[in-house]
């Protein structure tokens, strides 16, 4: 919509999910200091072995996804974009319910 190139918007995206993810993080621990109820291996709402193991994965995975959009062709990856925007806006639809 904005001329933009596919790769570029997916680079700048990438790029900024850093900063939100930490902000959600930092606000998830923040709000949630002092709650008994959590388990152990837990900092707030967010559970540091579950952490662990999304960090290996995500440190695993990422030269490939990296390289995914290089190697795909523009078509379709306005396409995938498309169906997860799609699915993202019909998960919070049926969110506010």
């Amino acid at each position: 919509m904005c001329n933009v190139p596919i790769l570029q918007a997916i680079g700048t995206c990438s790029a900024l999910l850093l900063p939100i993810a930490g902000a959600g993080s930092v606000g998830s621990i923040w709000t949630s200091l002092g709650q008994e109820h959590l388990p152990r291996f837990s900092l707030g709402y967010v559970y540091l072995r579950a952490l662990a193991g999304i960090v290996l994965g995500t440190l695993i995975t990422v030269p490939w996804g990296a390289m995914a959009p290089h190697r795909m062709p523009v078509s379709w990856l306005k396409r995938i974009f498309a169906v997860v925007v799609l699915a993202l806006a019909a998960n919070i639809l049926l969110g506010l319910r």
